[in-house]
Order: structure tokens, then sequence, then C-alpha cells
């Protein structure tokens, strides 16, 4: 279904006027409620091999370890999660089976020296170079130093990065991450490396950022920069102000949809390396207005594609008719939150009450009893049209690549109802 811009705008008006005419709407639970209801069930996936990747070395549970050091930097004394953090980050260095311990002892992570399929699996962070963001979320929030070695986990994240992020075999001519893998109307096979996927801006940039914010050095966080907005000139729909999904440079196709999760990867890609750049007093760079405004103009189409009947976004951004997608939608609400607390968004905007409304809808009904968060689609390639992005199932057991996802926006709530009481002190002068 296309959207033109008559109907983005009555769909807009139609969320502010249900707005309006519904002033009693729930903020839904607290974040600490939602914590309290879905972190034991995380826990309890972790060992468990009904759930996919939850609990393993790789990008599902990395983002999910990252949601919940952050859950635990805000709640300590209520949810009480470090010890067991540290117990399962310590059995990947511990474990002579676990590629953390592998990178610790330098053994061969590749097929013989030769392969430029291992240990990639076709993707710069799907297995390796993402996961350890959690090591340096641990030596950024941990408050317990003597649970783990902060030596073995600045090599870990040293090493990824310079061997397996830095070290990648596959990228476009200018250097942009790409991949060997397309999608089935393009071969599928990209035996030229020239496929890009805009999960890549995430899975690329990650933790080369994070090592900037711990060494205090530059470069790292200035190569994610560059990826980023080459990443945003080959992806991003100038008119729709939303990411393609996928681009195979050696065709010159771009694939036919955006897909809500993709840009909930390359929203908080942005949030997270604009965070570095002002923490590292680099506002004077010429990359951080260009970064800044693809940060902005992302947030205003985000805003203008939400579900009016639910403040959520829809699996296909473009297409209302496609289900309204957990993950995706508590991205985009966390990298809004964090765009108000850091003024790259307009605080008298439709961005604060576009966040509650998100938020009561994800708390209150995206949440079964037993704690599994609802509605998030599992892993999803590039797809060849919308009808491919029809998820087989939602189950809760495959839902992994997206409960990270949905961790970061409970802590981002609570940030934000922090932040909107201060203002309102602010304001007030009280």
């Amino acid at each position: 279904m296309k959207i033109e811009i008559t109907d983005i705008i009555m769909i807009r008006w139609a969320a502010l006027l249900f707005l309006i005419f519904v002033p009693n709407l729930s903020e839904g639970a607290t974040p600490l409620e939602v914590a309290q209801k879905v972190v034991p069930k995380i826990f309890e996936a972790f060992g468990n091999f009904t759930y996919l990747n939850f609990g393993s070395w790789s990008y599902e549970g990395g983002h999910i370890l990252r949601g919940l050091w952050q859950l635990e930097s805000l709640f300590a004394s209520d949810l009480q999660l470090e010890a067991r953090l540290h117990e399962h980050l310590n059995h990947f260095q511990n474990d002579e089976g676990q590629l953390g311990y592998m990178i610790l002892h330098n053994v061969s992570l590749d097929f013989n020296g030769t392969s430029n399929l291992f240990p990639w699996l076709t993707s710069i962070g799907d297995v390796i170079g993402l996961f350890p963001i959690a090591y340096a979320d641990r030596l950024l929030l941990a408050q317990d130093e003597s649970s783990y070695s902060t030596q073995n986990d600045m090599f870990l994240i040293q090493e990824v990065v310079d061997k397996y992020i830095y070290g990648y075999p596959y990228h476009l001519e200018d250097g942009t991450i790409s991949r060997p893998i397309s999608w089935f109307d393009e071969g599928f096979l990209e035996l030229h490396g020239k496929a890009l996927w805009v999960d890549d801006m995430s899975m690329g940039t990650s933790l080369a950022t994070s090592l900037s914010l711990l060494t205090g050095n530059v470069s790292y966080v200035l190569t994610s920069v560059q990826q980023l907005l080459q990443f945003h000139d080959y992806l991003f729909d100038v008119e729709e102000n939303l990411y393609f999904h996928g681009y195979n440079d050696y065709s010159d196709h771009l694939s036919c949809c955006k897909w809500a999760r993709g840009n909930g990867w390359a929203f908080l890609s942005k949030m997270e390396t604009l965070q570095a750049m002002e923490d590292l007093g680099l506002i004077d760079n010429p990359w951080y207005p260009l970064l800044l405004n693809a940060f902005q103009v992302h947030a205003q189409g985000l805003l203008s594609r939400v579900n009016p009947l639910n403040g959520l976004w829809p699996n296909v951004l473009t297409n209302y008719d496609t289900f309204t997608e957990t993950s995706a939608s508590a991205m985009f609400l966390s990298g809004m939150v964090t765009g108000l607390e850091r003024g790259w968004l307009d605080h008298s905007s439709e961005f604060g009450e576009q966040i509650e409304l998100a938020w009561s809808s994800l708390a209150d009904h995206r949440i079964a009893d037993d704690g599994s968060v609802l509605e998030i689609i599992g892993g999803t390639g590039i797809k060849n049209n919308e009808d491919g992005y029809a998820p087989s199932n939602t189950n809760y057991n495959r839902a992994a690549p997206g409960v990270g996802g949905f961790l970061r926006a409970i802590s981002a709530m609570e940030r934000y109802y922090r932040f909107k009481k201060n203002r309102r002190l602010v304001v007030t002068g009280s």
C-alpha cells in the first residue's frame, strides 16, 4: 500500500486528535514494574536451547545484555542484576569452548586461516562483532570491580574491534561495510560482496564507538561516524525520511522496503554515536551537524509513520496493514527519549506525546502474564517484497533479535519520567 503525503498529514492529525480527546490516557505500567515482570523470563531463557540466542555470544545476546546493564544502572537496588550479569559474562571468558576464551587465548576463529566466510558468518556483527558491547557496558556501569577482570574485558573489546570489525573482509570501494548476501531477487549470494544492509549501521559501529568512550581515542568513533554517513547516503530515502533495508551496489538496486527494525538499528546507532561525539567533545567536528541532521530528519520520518490507533509502528513502515512490531517501536521510543534529553528534538513538538502513547501500548499490551514480550519479529533478511516481511510466527522463543530493544525502552522511559519531572521543576522554579 503506497502512502501519499496527504495520507501522512491526515494520520498525524488523527494521532493528535486522539491524544487531545483522550486526556486520561494511561501512562502504562511504571518502567520498574515492567522490568520486574520481563527480566526473570529473560534469565530463564539463558542457557535454555528452546530460546534461540537469548544467552549466546551473538548480536542478539549482546543487545539483551546492553539492555540489562542499562536497567541495572537505574534500578540496582530493586532488580539486583549485577552478580548474575558478571556470572554470565565471565562464563564466556572461562569456558574453553566459548569465543571469549578463544579470543583471550589467541585461538584462531577462522577456517584454516583462509576463509572469508568464517568467523564472520556473512556479517560483520552477527556472531562476533556486536556482543562485546556487554563488556564495554560492564566497564562503564558495573559497581563491583572485584567480580571481573578489567584487563580481560578491555583486551576482548580491543581485539574484536581490531581483528573482526576493522579486519572484516567486505567493503565497497569507498570503505562502506558490505556483505556477500543480498536478497533472492538479486541472486541472494552476492559474490562480489557488494550488498549493504541497514542493520550494519549498528553491527559495524556500536563496539568501536564504545571503545572510544572507554579509551578517549576519538579515532574509533570518527570511523563509526564516517560509516553511518556513508550508509545514510546509500540507503536513506529523502522523500520519506526512512531507510531502505538493503542495496546491491553491484547491480545498483535498492531493496523493496523500509523494514521497521532495520530503521531501529539505524536510529539507535546514530543516537549512540551522537552521544559519544558530545561526551568526547567532538561537537565542533564537521561531521557532527551532518549526523545530527540525519538523526533529526529520520525522527521526523518516523513520527509521520506511527499508527495512531495504538502509537506503535508497522513492521513495514510505509504500510499500515502490516502488524505493529514491538521491538522497532521500542527502539524508536528510546531514540526519541534521548533526542529530547540531549536537545536534539524540540521539547514543544509532538515527540513527548508520541513517547507516552507508545509506552502505554508497549507496557499495557505487549507483555504476557508470564513476562514474555509479544509481537516481536524474529531475525529477518532482506526480502523481495512486502509479503516477505510477514512473520511465520512471533513466538517469544525466537524473539531474541528484538528483546534488547524492548529492555532499552524500559530504561529510556525511566529516564524520560525523571527528565520530565526535573524539567518541570526547573520551569516552575520549584
